[in-house]
């Protein structure tokens, strides 16, 4: 009998989650950015299956079955780029189906390590992945989606305060 996969402890990760495949708008995702502290330094990362948007993109790496790209250019106007133009410096994205995107995400974190706190957008990631927390942009969490004390919603972000340190995301209620 096989053991059921224990999620990744990832404490230095919010993860921008619907619970569902579907993403959040892109309005969203830049409104959760501006409701972030602006003196921690950020990375963003984006996984899914975007179309093929990578000819401006730096390849980090690319494997049989996902490639990890790191975003470069402001003028495209798709999700990175916008990402790019709310100040963060390092937005990163991974081209992958829904069955690799665990592997392809631990790949990342090999790369990248767990000295930056990342702000990751990958519906598929729910469930695989324990982030020191979850924000959806739902209006409120329902009580048989709310899994764990570190998932809140898009407008409770302005109630909490958050520090990094020792390679981890402290989350508080203010």
């Amino acid at each position: 009998m096989m053991m059921p996969a224990k999620p990744i402890w990832c404490p230095n990760v919010i993860l921008l989650d619907k619970n569902d495949p579907s993403t959040f708008s892109t309005e969203q995702v830049i409104e959760a950015i501006h409701l972030l502290p602006p003196d921690i330094p950020f990375l963003f990362l984006a996984i899914g299956d975007f179309k093929d948007s990578s000819l401006d993109s730096q390849i980090i790496i690319q494997q049989h079955g996902y490639s990890i790209y790191k975003e470069n250019i402001f003028k495209r106007g798709n999700l990175t780029s916008l990402i790019l133009e709310t100040g963060l410096h390092h937005v990163y994205y991974i081209h992958t189906e829904p069955d690799l995107i665990k592997l392809a995400f631990i790949h990342f974190m090999d790369i990248i390590g767990s000295d930056y706190p990342i702000i990751c957008l990958a519906p598929h990631l729910s469930g695989k992945l324990e982030p020191a927390i979850i924000i959806e942009p739902s209006e409120k969490v329902e009580p048989r989606t709310k899994k764990s004390k570190a998932m809140i919603t898009l407008n409770e972000v302005k109630n909490i305060s958050i520090k990094f340190n020792n390679q981890q995301l402290w989350v508080s209620i203010k």
